[in-house]
């Protein structure tokens, strides 16, 4: 179990993407700090996902479908 920083609820760790940053904090568990469902709903809102592509962190725009396709893999 792991509280999520934005809802401050305890969820269960698969619903946490993993961290792959080489500087972790020992409490995060090697997962991010906000949850998948909290990601895609500012994803949703934002209509683009902020991550590490190519080796560096970008915004990338997406329609709906591939931002949810984002999040199920």
């Amino acid at each position: 179990m792991k509280k999520c920083f934005n809802t401050k609820n305890n969820l269960p760790l698969f619903l946490f993407k993993k961290d792959s940053s080489k500087y972790q904090i020992q409490a995060d568990k090697g997962r991010c700090k906000v949850c998948r469902i909290c990601d895609l709903k500012k994803s949703l809102k934002h209509g683009g996902v902020f991550a590490r592509f190519e080796n560096k962190y970008q915004f990338k725009k997406m329609n709906k479908l591939q931002i949810i396709k984002y999040f199920l893999q």
